[in-house]
């Protein structure tokens, strides 16, 4: 019967009688490190002038990512643009606008490619939250999540995928708990990202045999202006230990998707596609 030994920092030889541990060597742990690094990758973070994508937009540029960041506002835009620079000296390529504009869309990734002259990852994370219930949502609503959350990433594949394939790259969509199971009053929402999610899935099993990987990131209630700002939200996130945040008693902080993504992104998570990471506190784990 094969033994397994489970340890920290150990590599097990696994025999017909017994595993046996051998210490790994300081290059195969600096090698492990290695493929964490994103030195040489050009990304580009679709929603990454605030929240998860600034987290994550800050995070790659501390690991060597050059990057093409995005927003509505101009001023947020720069001001992050200035703090990509200070971390890694590269200054990103920045672009202006709404994912829902099919200019935004091209420019996002063709003028990555001018400007840079490759791509390597796409972390397609704008979106934005409707709350309400089935009477206090519109058709016109509905549509709007289904273009954010799931035209426009399409479409950025799309235009992506010809560029991830010389590369060998990635997709990663930042998608939600609420495509996992139901939330009454996010239906619109929810409808959109389990869309999304079924996406990613068949885009993994097409792009597999190209090279490129897909996968999302799904998060729970993350403390982002997002939340913070609307009122059918920010309630919940003033009590820590309420029920509807986490079982772990608060809510998420950006970086903590921030470090899945940017792992998805990395060569770590080479054999990594057509996965849904749920990072939230074990919340849709107990159902409630």
């Amino acid at each position: 019967m094969l033994k397994r030994l489970l340890c920290p920092n150990v590599r097990c030889v696994e025999t017909t009688r017994q595993a046996i541990p051998t210490e790994l060597t300081e290059a195969e742990m600096a090698a492990g490190y290695e493929r964490l690094n994103l030195e040489g990758k050009v990304v580009v973070i679709t929603g990454s002038s605030a929240g998860i994508g600034a987290n994550t937009a800050l995070l790659m540029a501390s690991r060597g990512a050059k990057l093409t960041i995005h927003g509505r506002r101009e001023d947020k835009l720069k001001e992050m643009a200035d703090k990509i620079e200070a971390v890694n000296g590269h200054r990103p390529f920045m672009v202006l606008g709404s994912v829902e504009d099919p200019a935004v869309r091209a420019e996002l990734i063709n003028g990555t490619v001018a400007h840079f002259g490759r791509l390597d990852a796409l972390c397609s994370n704008a979106g934005w939250m409707k709350v309400g219930t089935l009477d206090h949502t519109t058709v016109e609503e509905l549509r709007t999540m289904l273009e954010l959350h799931i035209v426009a990433p399409f479409e950025l594949c799309k235009l992506a995928v010809p560029e991830l394939i010389k590369q060998k790259g990635s997709i990663v969509m930042t998608s939600s708990v609420a495509s996992v199971c139901g939330w009454p009053w996010l239906t619109a929402y929810s409808a959109a990202k389990a869309g999304m999610d079924n996406m990613v899935r068949s885009l993994a099993g097409e792009l597999a045999p190209k090279g490129v990987r897909v996968n999302t990131v799904n998060p729970g209630a993350v403390d982002t202006e997002l939340l913070r700002d609307d009122p059918a939200t920010k309630e919940m996130l003033k009590d820590p230990n309420n029920p509807p945040v986490t079982p772990m008693g608060r809510a998420l902080r950006p970086e903590e998707v921030s470090e899945v993504i940017a792992f998805l992104v990395s060569d770590a998570a080479s054999m990594v596609t057509g996965a849904t990471y749920v990072v939230d506190g074990a919340k849709t784990a107990i159902c409630t």
